[in-house]
Parts: C-alpha cells; structure tokens; sequence
C-alpha cells in the first residue's frame, strides 16, 4: 500500500511490526489454550516432534501424491 495508494512508509513499518506482533500473540494464544492436548498428542510433557507443529507453521509436503491425497476431496 506504501508502494501504490500512498500509504507513509512510517506507518507501513509500523503496520508491519503490528501484524508480527499479532500473529506471535496469537500463536502464543493458541498454544496457552491447547498446551495439554498437544503434550497428550505428542506422547508425554514438553516433548515436541513435527506431528503438531502444523498448527503453528508450515512445512513443505514430501510428496506429490500426499499433497493430491490431502486436497482431492476439498478441491471441488
């Protein structure tokens, strides 16, 4: 929006931070929330493995076809 409508880069900066800083807390909100679930999901306290952390990020598929797998019945 800077770029184009004129928006001051001041506040597209601060705009920025403000979204981060949201996005944290959220994550931080979420994870307060649904901490003991996630230590029965993943086997015992404060153990973490890749099983839950798709709720808090993203991580590129290993393959085609579990991406296919994944979306087929959603897609239509």
């Amino acid at each position: 929006m800077a770029v184009f409508r004129g928006l001051p880069w001041l506040k597209a900066v601060a705009y920025i931070f403000g979204q981060l800083i949201g996005a944290w807390l959220g994550a931080l909100i979420v994870f307060a929330n649904y901490s003991r679930a996630i230590n029965i999901y993943e086997g015992g306290n404060g153990q973490r493995t890749l099983k839950s952390a798709g709720l808090f990020s993203t991580y590129p598929v290993s393959s085609c076809f579990s991406c296919l797998s994944s979306v087929g019945p959603y897609s239509i």
